[in-house]
């Protein structure tokens, strides 16, 4: 029990600028390799493992999955779900980006969540509105907002920037394909190993993130009809 308290407190806390990466939370440790982190909603099969407390508030989502994603390998998680926090009243308090929990958790492989076929999430800047073209419709992503596209079999979907010299990519549905997610953004992207951070980017207008880091921002990002 010394030696696990111990460990606890050398792994619990991390501070990126004015914000805080807390392990909150250590019910158990699970032995496991698993590189991903994914979002989950059905926990009926996943076993706890604790929770990350998330305070302050910081642009640099990707530093910030950075540290969540290995306070949450400490202790052998592969996947999350955000926790609602009740008021006094007992009612859910909307996300608060400023204060939030994660719940971590070990979902066997045979017990993972099946996703949707031929989804795209169209993910925003996290400092600025973006405005894309998804074939003849134009779209306004707010800063820290997104968009679920359900790609129909037999269509070709042009995304685009909307900018001379911008990036544009077409997507098709697909027997084979599931989820992806692309953040549409102004700036370069610092390419991370998956391995280390759980994240794997390419720079550009429109980058194609590993879904471990995109389920995380469609997670802390609101989504737009």
């Amino acid at each position: 029990m010394k030696q696990f308290l111990f460990i606890f407190s050398l792994l619990s806390f991390t501070i990126i600028g004015a914000q805080s990466v807390t392990i909150s939370k250590m019910a158990n440790i699970h032995e496991n390799k698993d590189k991903h982190l994914y979002k989950i909603e059905d926990i009926s099969k996943a076993e706890y493992l604790g929770e990350i407390e998330i305070g302050g508030f910081s642009n640099d989502d990707a530093l910030m999955f950075s540290n969540i994603y290995s306070r949450a390998k400490k202790m052998g998680a592969n996947a999350f779900k955000l926790r609602p926090i009740e008021t006094i009243d007992g009612k859910l308090e909307p996300f608060d980006p400023n204060h939030y929990f994660l719940s971590v958790y070990y979902v066997p492989s045979e017990s993972a969540e099946k996703e949707e076929n031929n989804i795209a999430f169209l993910i925003g800047s996290p400092t600025t509105s973006q405005k894309i073209g998804v074939n003849q419709e134009k779209i306004t992503l707010p800063e820290r907002s997104f968009k679920k596209i359900k790609l129909n079999p037999g269509e070709i979907y042009t995304i685009s920037t909307l900018k001379f010299l911008g990036s544009s990519i077409k997507l098709t549905a697909s027997d084979k394909e599931n989820t992806n997610y692309f953040q549409v953004s102004g700036f370069k992207v610092k390419s991370n190993p998956y391995g280390q951070a759980g994240i794997n980017l390419k720079s550009g207008d429109i980058i194609r993130l590993e879904k471990s880091y995109g389920m995380f921002l469609t997670t802390i990002y609101q989504e737009i009809k």
